[in-house]
């Protein structure tokens, strides 16, 4: 399995874990990247790459929040 599929899993499980629709999941790769997103699997291994920085930063920012706020 080459690194773009792993890459591609790992930011679906996490929007599973955030439950993000498909339309979820378009309108935040083209918040993210600034450029029209028609499928996940159109991303090359550096978008994947950045959005994987984006969910993996919510769940870090969740996790601080809820240390602050118990």
């Amino acid at each position: 399995m080459n690194s773009r599929t792993l890459r591609l899993r790992k930011a679906f499980y996490y929007c599973d874990l955030y439950e993000l629709t498909r339309e979820d999941r378009i309108s935040l790769a083209e918040m993210v990247l600034r450029r029209d997103v028609s499928s996940w699997k159109d991303l090359d291994g550096d978008q994947l790459l950045r959005m994987l920085d984006c969910l993996e930063g919510y769940g870090l920012i969740v996790a601080l929040l809820a240390q602050r706020h118990p």
